[in-house]
This record gives structure tokens, sequence and C-alpha cells, in this order.
């Protein structure tokens, strides 16, 4: 997350546009979001430049701020296809619901003057069951270099 709302601007600004992608897939997974270690609400903002928080969510009817990652996609002039994949853990669950819920009103700008819309036909949403966390299995592998086994 930090990437997407401090670099992504430069990132189109210079290569990406280069490049003139037609789709672009980006995915947040759960440890992506600003400091996820501390538990802190999952926010996601296109319209605002900078770190969006839960006290500064944009409206449907506000525009998209200059240097905000949504304002990038204007850069973007042969883009067709705009894939968000959104990842966290079950306890955040409402959360992501929320910023989910707010997704329709994204409408991204793009350069020629069109602009991207969810297909809320192609939305999705998969549970699975996996680790924890990134360190809970790092430890055990650890204990278990050191010859210690994990219980």
């Amino acid at each position: 997350q930090y990437w997407l709302e401090s670099q992504w601007i430069n990132l189109v600004s210079s290569h990406i546009r280069i490049l003139k992608p037609r789709v672009l897939h980006l995915t947040l997974q759960h440890g992506d979001w600003w400091w996820w270690e501390s538990g802190a609400p999952l926010c996601l903002d296109p319209k605002l430049q900078g770190r969006a928080s839960d006290s500064s969510i944009s409206e449907a009817s506000d525009d998209f701020a200059e240097g905000s990652w949504g304002n990038g996609f204007r850069r973007l002039r042969d883009l067709k296809e705009f894939k968000l994949e959104l990842e966290t853990s079950i306890l955040k669950r409402d959360e992501l619901d929320g910023i989910v819920g707010r997704a329709p009103t994204w409408q991204f700008p793009l350069g020629d003057g069109n602009v991207l819309i969810l297909d809320e036909s192609k939305t999705t949403t998969k549970t699975w069951i996996g680790q924890r966390d990134y360190y809970e299995e790092t430890q055990q592998r650890h204990q278990y270099w050191r010859g210690q086994h994990p219980l």
C-alpha cells in the first residue's frame, strides 16, 4: 500500500507509460496494508493523495486529487482492464467489505477521456485457510533449524 499511495504516480509518469499496458493486475495481500502488524484499520481510497485513513474517505462525487494513485491512470492511454485483488485476514473482513462497497464509485480517468469502471459481474469473493502470518512460519523454521521441533 505504501508503494501504491506514494510511488505509483512516479512509476506511471515514467516507466509504465512507456510499456503501454493493456491490462494491469494489482494485488494487496494481507501484509501489504498500512500497519497491518498492529491491527490498524484497512483503508484504501484512489481519490486521495497520500495515505488514506478511516477518517478521510472521499465521497462518490469527489474528483481524483492531482497526486492520487487513481489519477495516475490518466497516463495509461492504452489500458483497457484493471484487476484489483484485495486480501486480508478473516478478522478484517468487514473493513475490506467497506472498501469493496465503495469500489463501484471509483471511475478511474484514462488519458483518452474514457474511464475504467467496475464490472460487478466479474467481482468475486474467495476465502481460504493458510498460515496465520509470516512471522509464525519463520519462527517455526528457525526453531527447527536450531534442532528444536515446533510443538
